[in-house]
């Protein structure tokens, strides 16, 4: 992965993304995670981005909750700790609010 990470960094709006990936992604950057059920969570979900180190490496996300009417919230946000302070997190939340409106 660390090849990668010096390619070009992608974003992409509620990408098909498995469980398996957003957990790895999760364990990483969380201490203590436990595996979650995401694929069920994201389908209650406005929108989601996730950032893309390379074609298919998952180094970021964030989910953009809400309540099925005008009220969004973002959760979960989290980037990869080998990608710390390369302005990630803040394009996808930018990202996220823009595709929100």
């Amino acid at each position: 992965m660390h090849d990668d990470l010096h390619r070009a960094i992608s974003f992409r709006i509620s990408p098909p993304v498995d469980d398996g990936a957003l957990n790895a992604l999760f364990a990483a950057a969380w201490p203590g995670h436990t595996p979650v059920d995401f694929a069920a969570q994201l389908r209650h979900s406005l929108l989601y981005v996730c950032a893309f180190a390379g074609p298919a490496h998952l180094i970021g996300f964030v989910n953009v909750a809400w309540d099925g009417g005008i009220h969004a919230f973002l959760l979960d946000t989290t980037v990869h700790p080998v990608c710390p302070r390369r302005g990630i997190g803040r394009d996808m939340v930018r990202q996220a609010t823009q595709a929100a409106h």
